[in-house]
């Protein structure tokens, strides 16, 4: 995938060039991994990266990433992924995960690179020019997508401090917006506040995670639970067929 340069200011071309440079050389293993064992066939054709302005003022975004058919689109400013994340921390989880983001905002941003070409993998049933989807599966696929890069990414210790700190704000903010199930995890999502947003990925990510551990580690026995699913068609949620099924 090519690096597309879309900054209001020539200046930010140098000042985010050498980790542009580094996020890319690191992606292209995560290409490979992905082409090797996840049916990844259609490759995006670049990564705008970009301002928080272009961002939020431009493109109108209430995250700094998504994707769509063509292409991936990423916020640039490392400094404001690390505001972006640490933000979300409420004042009970700051002191003991700010520290996080500042060590391994660079991390998250890699996996979260990761993350939106791990959406063009055609082992997941949705389809990006789908004009009703029925988001029955969304969940799923942002889950998965969150889990696949950190993976790939992370050593095993930082894959369990992320786990453990987006546990703990799932769990917080389970609390504020009430017993929400998975299959709440729909588009609709987005025209809430970013914690109400965020908490649907936490929950994902979690969920994921630990249906993956109870098939010992096998993520693709978990693909085949979901096709099994569809296949069958749908009769019950995917969540229920997972823990029925596993």
């Amino acid at each position: 995938m090519k690096p597309i340069y879309t900054f209001e200011q020539a200046d930010d071309f140098n000042k985010y060039h050498a980790d542009i440079t580094y996020f890319h050389t690191q992606i292209n293993d995560f290409q490979k991994y992905l082409v090797d064992y996840f049916q990844l066939k259609d490759l995006p054709k670049g990564v705008f990266w970009t301002s928080r302005f272009v961002m939020e003022e431009v493109l109108e975004k209430p995250v700094p990433a998504f994707t769509r058919d063509e292409a991936i689109y990423m916020c640039a400013e490392q400094d404001y992924w690390e505001k972006y994340l640490t933000a979300l921390l409420p004042k009970s989880l700051k002191d003991k995960y700010s520290s996080f983001y500042v060590v391994h905002t660079k991390d998250e941003m890699l996996a979260i690179l990761g993350h939106e070409l791990a959406h063009h993998i055609d082992l997941f049933l949705a389809e990006f020019d789908e004009e009703n989807p029925t988001c029955e599966d969304m969940w799923f696929e942002e889950g998965m997508a969150t889990y696949l890069p950190r993976k790939f990414f992370f050593d095993e210790q930082l894959f369990d401090d992320i786990y453990h700190l987006e546990k703990s704000l799932y769990e917080y903010y389970l609390n504020e917006f009430g017993n929400l199930s998975l299959d709440n995890f729909t588009y609709d999502i987005y025209a809430h506040s970013k914690e109400y947003i965020m908490f649907h990925y936490w929950m994902s990510f979690v969920k994921v995670t630990q249906f993956i551990h109870r098939v010992n580690g096998n993520t693709l026995h978990l693909f085949k639970l979901y096709f099994d699913w569809d296949r069958e068609g749908r009769k019950v949620t995917l969540a229920h067929y997972f823990e029925t099924h596993i």
